[in-house]
């Protein structure tokens, strides 16, 4: 099931996000692929820039804050009122210029735990509005990239 939330949060919550995210002294790290597909397959055209606010420390079992930034989310996962979070990184694409412009992305998985067997769901938070959007394997469905979404 898909629920597409618009104006997701108060612009006295979202401005002050979108305002560090977008500015020059945010850190993104740079990512050669964004699926293991893409990374068997080589393609270059399919890297990113990645900033993990929280990541599941799978050894030990549980969740390690792995930014600085992490208070900036407190409004999304406030409003989310999820049970456990298991990861949440940011991930800004960039703009394809000729043969590349519309260039097709990977279906991946979020996060996959199958020995936890434990139902899991995945929310993605748009920053900015732009012509990309999130093409659903399932439904064919396509989320256009609308800021506050």
């Amino acid at each position: 099931m898909v629920e597409i939330i618009d104006n997701f949060l108060d612009d006295s919550d979202f401005l002050p996000l979108q305002e560090l995210m977008e500015g020059v002294e945010f850190p993104w790290y740079f990512t050669k692929y964004s699926t293991l597909e893409s990374e068997l397959k080589k393609d270059i055209h399919d890297y990113q820039l990645t900033h993990v606010f929280y990541m599941l420390d799978d050894e030990a079992g549980y969740l390690v804050a792995n930014s600085d930034n992490c208070f900036i989310l407190n409004p999304i996962l406030k409003k989310l009122d999820c049970l456990h979070l298991m990861r949440c990184k940011a991930n800004l694409r960039t703009i394809y210029k000729g043969e590349q412009e519309n260039y097709p992305h990977y279906y991946h998985t979020d996060i996959h735990y199958p020995h936890w067997q434990i139902p899991t769901l995945t929310a993605i938070f748009y920053l900015n509005t732009n012509n990309g959007y999130t093409l659903l394997k399932d439904t064919g469905q396509k989320v256009k990239c609308v800021a506050n979404r």
